[in-house]
């Protein structure tokens, strides 16, 4: 958030890519996107990915979302 790149979603394309070589089989990736982000972050996730949600805040805006790990 505090260094977003120039289309602000630089860093969340980076951590959705890298996140596998992190975590172990069946773990999650769970982490805070910005207004409007929600549906676009969907696309980076591959097959290396099961379970994949978004939930919304109390303002009702997509707001978090999480991944497992398969």
């Amino acid at each position: 958030a505090l260094v977003p790149g120039l289309t602000g979603f630089e860093f969340i394309r980076r951590l959705v890519r890298g996140a596998p070589d992190l975590l172990k089989s069946g773990g999650h990736l769970i982490f805070e996107v910005g207004q409007g982000q929600a549906r676009r972050v969907l696309s980076l996730f591959d097959s290396r990915w099961t379970g994949i949600e978004i939930f919304k805040d109390l303002r009702g805006i997509s707001r978090v979302v999480t991944a497992q790990k398969s």
